[in-house]
């Protein structure tokens, strides 16, 4: 903190650990509520100008009194607080998903991945929580035209810790790595990877990239008023719309 960083986002999912330990597995809400606290000092003691954003992720279950709560809680710390609508981005999953999707809606047979992700029941535990699902792609984008490039990896590169490059910001498995180190490698040649790769002619086809990314949030609002119709409107202010 001492570095000041110009941003600093912290996510939940609840107030309560009953409610907070549903998407946060293994996690102690009471513990990062302590650490948001230290958080807090810290910026004060040291004068930082440093945005903290709680980000709150918003599911079927959690928007009433833990919103309130926890929206209160960010007030007290000198946080921006940001409800964020909950979302499957675990890419390599969802679209294993979506593939499924595309065979049932379609006809046709799914798109052979270049590795299988078996789909555990959690996974579905985790779509049906959802009020945005990735299910809503096809209708809420279907009068856009399927790209063929992906906007957002074509001006984003996906660096971890160790340097290496993942194939996007949505997927987590090292078998997607494009290269093992981004100092020796160049952006043309990560584009050409990106551009014939599976995953991502999945992604592009079924459109997922524009959900991953919440593109057009009133599209969005209609959805969630369509399930949630009595949910205020203060609940879907998006941080990152």
């Amino acid at each position: 903190m001492r570095l000041e960083p110009d941003v600093f986002i912290v996510s939940i999912s609840g107030y309560r650990q009953q409610i907070y330990s549903i998407a946060h597995r293994g996690g102690d809400i009471e513990t990062v509520k302590e650490n948001m606290k230290k958080l807090s000092e810290i910026k004060r003691k040291h004068h930082l100008k440093t945005t903290i954003v709680l980000n709150y992720h918003l599911y079927s279950y959690n928007w009433e009194n833990d919103f309130d709560n926890a929206k209160n809680l960010a007030q007290e710390l000198g946080f921006l607080f940001s409800p964020n609508c909950a979302r499957s981005i675990s890419m390599e999953m969802t679209l294993q998903y979506m593939s499924q999707l595309e065979k049932a809606r379609l006809g046709e047979e799914p798109t052979k991945l270049p590795f299988n992700i078996p789909l555990p029941q959690s996974f579905y535990d985790g779509i049906a929580s959802l009020i945005v699902k990735p299910d809503d792609t096809f209708e809420i984008y279907r009068d856009i035209p399927s790209a063929l490039v992906c906007p957002f990896t074509y001006v984003e590169t996906y660096i971890r810790a160790d340097g290496s490059v993942q194939l996007c910001g949505c997927c987590s498995d090292r078998r997607l790595i494009l290269a093992p180190d981004y100092l020796k490698v160049s952006q043309q040649t990560l584009q050409r990877k990106r551009r014939w790769h599976p995953f991502c002619e999945v992604c592009l086809r079924t459109k997922t990239y524009l959900y991953f990314n919440m593109v057009d949030w009133h599209k969005w609002e209609s959805v969630v008023r369509t399930r949630i119709p009595h949910i205020p409107a203060d609940r879907l202010l998006v941080g990152n719309a």
